[in-house]
């Protein structure tokens, strides 16, 4: 199970939050090759990237870099995040880019308490002076009810019963 502890130190070497994979290698990249690099300032390449780094800022309860990835337009004054929130899996539906703007569809599944949930959102994406930042997005939060016998939510490839239940 990928769990991601949050306010954990990271080194760098662990695989990172977002799950994203080398294409060449098929292996999952650290967090050093992946999301770190954004974290320290470093421009996201794509909305893609953006929205891979901002979900492991979630996973890693950084809310200094969602703010500041976040278009001023539309970020909020005060950001809170849970802390108990269990960040376990992301998977990119779809991904676009049309000049300066892009979007990204996904699902975020993450466990709060003994509850499982997905967010399924549709991120609308604005590239401002060479940097890409969050607009807005089309959001919608499913509870999830996994079967004992059924795949494990957190992506772990397990059953429920043998993994997280």
């Amino acid at each position: 199970m990928q769990k991601h502890q949050v306010n954990s130190i990271r080194t760098g070497a662990e695989e990172c939050p977002c799950g994203s994979v080398d294409r060449a290698t098929a292996k999952r990249l650290s967090y050093a090759e992946c999301c770190m690099p954004l974290h320290q300032g470093q421009a996201a390449a794509t909305p893609e990237a953006l929205m891979r780094s901002r979900y492991s800022a979630n996973a890693m309860n950084n809310a200094e870099y969602l703010s500041q990835t976040w278009d001023s337009s539309t970020r909020p004054k005060d950001l809170q995040l849970d802390p108990t929130t269990l960040w376990c899996q992301l998977v990119v539906v779809d991904s676009n880019l049309q000049g300066d703007q892009g979007e990204v569809e996904f699902c975020a599944t993450f466990k709060q308490e003994k509850s499982w949930h997905c967010l399924r959102e549709r991120s609308r994406f604005v590239r401002r002076e060479g940097r890409w930042y969050y607009l807005d997005g089309d959001a919608k939060w499913e509870k999830l009810n996994p079967s004992r016998n059924g795949e494990c939510p957190c992506g772990s490839g397990k059953k429920f019963k043998r993994c997280c239940m």
